[in-house]
């Protein structure tokens, strides 16, 4: 028997089948069945630590992977394209917990300038570069939208003024779920973005904008805005100030209204910091610690920060050797964090039931590989799945297992009911 890890994937397809199609031993290969999630067996041949599946043929092999074993691709997948067909069953689809993602981008002058761990490019060319990969591989569970600041040149002003003074919200999307085409507009439009030498940071007001997208839109799901800045905030809400980084505002009041956004809206925000955004560049202070307690309003905060540094609550890639490597991972991390190891199983149609010793979670990886994720043993689950409850009403993938899951957003997640040797699924 071959072990594979593999990663699994929001996208969540539960197909409910009965009868369906178990595995049965290969020639040269090995074979174990069963497994315990809360009373739940495996009936696919694949390992596990105990048997609830008609195919046992003797003792079962002790579960030594970390929660999946390889199953044959070809059968897998022409069983999971046509389970009705292939089982004589039925099949539901569910889809993963909805998350909705507004990023609040800096495009200011400095923005336009290179950085020591930029490469001789741009940080708005390293920027751009990385957004578009991390907003490439949402899922289309997700949501998504983009504002820019100030997108535009701006004048110095003393008194309160319009948003369109200093914010210019052409290039923004709105928000909307994670289609093709949705990605291809939001990446489109941070395409579209050039750098004027002229933009202040009008962060509050800017800030604002996406807080109001997130109120106003009509998708469903936990909500979550992503600051990306280089600095300091040069004009104050009402598009006050001189737009120059020696005279910086006060981040109180933005600080202020992130916190105001996670308390009343339900909305938290994560803050990521360029370089740049590690000190004045007029007086060399070091000014992090806005953003790190930034961070901690908006219920981002890294475990064990301090806003005092040098373990500041905020993604700080202002000391990174290479600014487009460090902002991919912190993208990649944030998107992590946003995904779900829990599903809603949904009811089976009139008539049906689900037998809960007769149940399989297999999954493609992406790249063709297909993988049965074993039921958790001892009812820890720290890899494996299991139900959440008595009530069967909703599945999870427990601990190593969800870190599997969650390092790749794209590949594909399948719950079989009912298994019978109609249609065997080899091991690898």
């Amino acid at each position: 028997m071959q072990y594979r890890l593999r990663s699994l994937t929001t996208s969540l397809l539960l197909l409910a089948v009965l009868p369906l199609a178990c595995a049965k031993k290969e020639s040269g290969k090995d074979s174990a069945s069963g497994g315990n999630a809360g009373g739940t067996g495996v009936s696919l041949n694949g390992g596990g630590n105990g048997g609830a599946s008609s195919t046992d043929t003797g003792p079962t092999a002790a579960d030594t992977t970390d929660g999946t074993i390889g199953i044959d691709a070809t059968q897998a997948a022409s069983l999971l394209a046509d389970p009705a067909a292939n089982c004589k069953g039925w099949s539901v689809e569910a889809e993963a917990q909805p998350v909705v993602v507004e990023f609040v981008i800096d495009v200011s002058g400095s923005m336009g300038k290179p950085a020591p761990s930029t490469g001789g490019f741009s940080k708005w060319e390293v920027t751009r570069t990385a957004l578009k990969n991390a907003i490439g591989k949402f899922p289309p569970s997700f949501g998504v939208g983009v504002t820019f600041f100030p997108n535009m040149a701006v004048s110095a002003g003393t008194d309160p003024r319009p948003v369109d003074a200093c914010v210019n919200t052409a290039n923004d999307v709105a928000l909307d779920n994670a289609t093709t085409d949705q990605i291809a507009k939001v990446q489109g439009a941070i395409d579209a973005i050039t750098i004027n030498p002229q933009g202040a940071t009008p962060t509050h007001d800017a800030y604002n904008i996406a807080v109001e997208q997130m109120r106003k839109t009509t998708l469903l799901g936990n909500k979550y805005i992503v600051l990306i800045t280089d600095g300091q905030p040069t004009q104050s809400l009402g598009c006050i100030g001189t737009g120059s980084v020696c005279t910086p505002l006060l981040p109180a009041p933005i600080i202020d209204a992130i916190t105001q956004a996670q308390t009343v809206d339900s909305i938290s925000t994560f803050i990521v910091g360029s370089p740049g955004s590690e000190r004045n560049v007029c007086t060399s202070a070091d000014v992090r610690s806005w953003l790190s307690q930034a961070a901690r309003a908006g219920n981002t905060a890294a475990a064990s920060c301090d806003d005092k540094g040098p373990s500041y609550c905020h993604f700080d890639l202002s000391q990174t050797d290479d600014f487009g490597k460090s902002l991919s991972a912190a993208l990649f991390t944030i998107t992590k964090s946003l995904l779900s190891c829990q599903y809603d199983v949904p009811a089976p149609p009139s008539g049906q039931t689900i037998d809960p010793a007769k149940v399989n979670m297999i999954y493609q990886d992406g790249s063709g590989g297909y993988f049965l994720i074993l039921p958790d043993k001892g009812g820890s689950c720290d890899k494996g799945w299991s139900f959440t409850d008595a009530s069967q009403t909703k599945v999870q993938i427990c601990g190593t297992s969800c870190d599997l899951f969650t390092n790749n957003p794209q590949a594909s997640l399948a719950i079989l009911f009912g298994c019978t040797q109609d249609t065997p699924i080899p091991l690898q």
